[in-house]
Parts: structure tokens; C-alpha cells; sequence
């Protein structure tokens, strides 16, 4: 099956996404986790088409305000292409072979440079993952407690949102990339070994670096993992249960070894969607017709 993904960004700064990083071990914007957002960045026309592939678009605005640099992704099984354009001209291209793990680097049609994932990527399980140890003794509830209360007025009536929730952790991704490095390559790399259709969406803005002519102009140099928060929820009213449901809310941790920093960025909720107010008002509602 072949995945075409088109990205667009509007920032200065580099943005790369990784939202992908983390599914496999599977927001806490909700639990009150810090969360960093991702600034200016703008996804746009992405769609899904029937033979299962994704379309939508990037663009980046280099720091010395050239005109912006598109980047169009074709992800295939075994292969992962990265072609960047400028004012309609191809700048050059990236592909990556799945497989050895090399990646090409041609301009006008020619080979200029190869690479190896394993030499810009390094992956830790979690199992071995000493990086991980601080964050695995945190944040874990065995008991209820009270997560959110929300007002329904259509009835009058509040609903009270209770949970429990574990903690897990993916495989810690430790990325390198030198001044000078297309952002053709960092893409193809990263898009090459982590799983899914928005691979390159979401969360180097903390390790991110200015563009100038499609390459960085500064370190990239730092680590990233996934939290996954496994939630059982339950919302109750005027002393009913009205609703049951489970939630994990998946962020990620960005260490910035360049500046010593860390960042918290919200990545997505898995399994039932809805906001917790909403789980409120409508675990509320359901009491109020068990009432009727």
C-alpha cells in the first residue's frame, strides 16, 4: 500500500513531526500534564483516500526568507521518497531503502551523497531504558479520583468525572543531525522507521533548527519518548453511575541535549475521543433519563 503525505508548515524555525514515534507501545492536555504546543504549524488538505493512502501538505519558511520549500513524502513499504521544491524547481530528493537502512541523496537525478538511519537514529526499548527510569515511578493512580465536573444545563444537573489510570512508555528515539544536513534526509530517516501515515507531524519543535536553502543551520541533537496514560473513567450524578468508558492519552517527553532543555507536547487521545467536560454533561444526561 502506498502513502503520499504532503506536509506544510508556516514556521521559521524547523518543525519536524513525529507523531508516529511512539505507536507500537501504546492527552493529556486534560490530566494536567505540561504540555509545550506546537507553534505555527498548519495542517492542511489532509485526506484520506479509499485505497488507504493520506494526502495533505507542508511548507516551510526559511529563516533568511527565501521562498517557502515544499516537501511532498511517498511512503511505501519498503521505500520512503522525500522530494523538496522551491518556486516549482526540485531541490533535491531523499530515498530511503527500509530495508538496509541507506539513504540516497540526489540532485537532478544524480547521486550525491548516501547515509545510514543507523548513524543520525538510535533506538532503546523501554525494557533497557535507563532514560525512562524517573518518569516510570510517576503519575499512577490505583484508586478513583475525581478528574473533571462539568454543569449540563439543558437538565440542571452536573456530572462528575472519576478515573484510574497506569503509565506507560515507548522506545526512546536519540536523534543526530549536523549543521548542513537537508531536511529531505532527517525526513526520509525519521519517516523510514516510525510507524504511521502523519509520520513527520509533530514534535521537533524542541529540538527544532532555522532552514537555510534546505538545511539545518544548527544541531539537532536530543532524545524523545512516548507516555501513554491508560485511563478507566466513569462519570456519576446525583449519585448514579452514567457512564463508563477508557481513554489513554499519549504525549511525548523532548529532550534537547543542545540546550538542555525538556519539553512536554501533547500527541493525541486513543480510544473514546470526547473531551472530558463533554463525558460530564453526557454521563449526566444518561442519569437524568435513568431518572425519568
Amino acid at each position: 500500500m502506498k502513502r503520499i503525505v504532503k506536509f506544510i508548515t508556516a514556521a521559521l524555525p524547523l518543525v519536524l513531526i513525529f507523531n508516529l514515534i511512539f505507536v507500537g507501545t501504546s492527552s493529556a492536555k486534560d490530566s494536567g500534564t505540561e504540555v509545550n504546543d506546537i507553534q505555527n504549524f498548519t495542517l492542511e488538505n489532509q485526506t484520506l483516500l479509499s485505497d488507504g493512502s493520506e494526502v495533505s501538505t507542508f511548507q516551510l519558511n526559511p529563516e533568511n526568507g527565501e521562498s517557502p520549500i515544499i516537501y511532498d513524502v511517498t511512503e511505501e513499504k519498503d521505500t520512503v521518497t522525500v522530494i523538496a521544491t522551491q518556486n516549482g524547481v526540485e531541490l533535491d530528493r531523499a530515498i530511503t531503502d527500509k530495508r538496509t537502512g541507506t539513504i540516497k541523496q540526489l540532485k537532478n537525478g544524480v547521486v550525491v551523497e548516501e547515509y545510514k538511519i543507523e548513524d543520525h537514529v538510535t533506538i532503546k526499548s523501554t525494557e533497557s531504558n535507563s532514560i525512562n527510569e524517573n518518569e516510570q515511578s510517576i503519575q499512577s493512580a490505583q484508586s478513583q479520583n475525581l478528574l473533571r465536573s462539568a454543569y449540563n444545563s439543558g437538565i440542571g444537573q452536573y456530572g462528575y468525572l472519576y478515573g484510574d489510570f497506569t503509565t506507560r512508555y515507548g522506545d526512546t528515539y536519540t536523534l543526530n543531525f549536523s549543521v548542513g544536513t537537508s531536511v529531505s534526509i532527517i525526513v526520509g530517516a525519521l519517516a523510514s522507521i516510525l510507524t504511521g501515515t502523519a509520520v513527520v507531524l509533530a514534535i521537533i519543535t524542541a529540538l527544532g533548527s532555522t532552514v537555510v536553502a534546505n538545511a539545518i543551520t544548527s544541531l539537532i541533537s536530543g532524545d524523545v519518548f512516548a507516555q501513554f496514560k491508560d485511563y478507566n473513567l466513569e462519570v456519576r450524578s446525583q449519585g448514579k453511575v452514567g457512564l463508563v468508558s477508557k481513554q489513554t492519552i499519549v504525549n511525548a517527553k523532548v529532550n534537547n541535549y543542545r540546550t538542555g532543555g525538556s519539553s512536554w507536547v501533547y500527541l493525541r487521545t486513543e480510544g473514546d475521543g470526547r473531551s472530558w467536560d463533554d463525558l460530564c454533561t453526557i454521563g449526566a444526561y444518561n442519569v437524568y433519563l435513568q431518572n425519568l
